[in-house]
């Protein structure tokens, strides 16, 4: 299974895939469909276009978001596994999510260890759509 990224040009859309997941890693996968990334397009040819190896989300200036902690669950070399509780719709949920970063990244964040605790950055209408600011330390 492949995820499907798309992006727009001039106004012409366009999709291609990403990678290769299995499907037990998309956990809540249609609730994740809006994840914006900084992709890089050829503007002679923007059907040439590439998403970097570990892409970092981000969040659009009109998109309204909260700030709330998160707790790293698992890091490696190149992302981190993270969590935060929040209520949504009334119910108290767990949010669990990957990030991925670039190994430069990584090596400014060498003691990151399960159990620190960062700031996260949500998207309020989709707190499944997150970011986690390891330059933002809460312990």
């Amino acid at each position: 299974m492949s995820p499907i990224w798309g992006y727009e040009v001039k106004g012409i859309k366009y999709a291609k895939t990403w990678g290769t997941y299995h499907e037990d890693m998309l956990i809540e996968q249609d609730t994740l469909t809006g994840t914006k990334y900084k992709i890089a397009y050829d503007s002679l040819n923007p059907r040439k276009s590439g998403i970097p190896e570990y892409p970092y989300p981000l969040f659009l200036p009109s998109e309204k978001t909260a700030i709330i902690t998160g707790t790293i669950m698992v890091a490696w070399a190149t992302g981190c596994e993270y969590q935060f509780n929040k209520e949504f719709k009334g119910q108290m949920k767990t949010y669990l999510r990957i990030q991925y970063f670039d190994r430069s990244i990584r090596k400014q964040y060498q003691d990151l260890k399960s159990g620190d605790r960062f700031e996260v950055e949500y998207l309020i209408s989709n707190p499944i759509r997150s970011i986690i600011h390891l330059d933002k330390p809460l312990n």
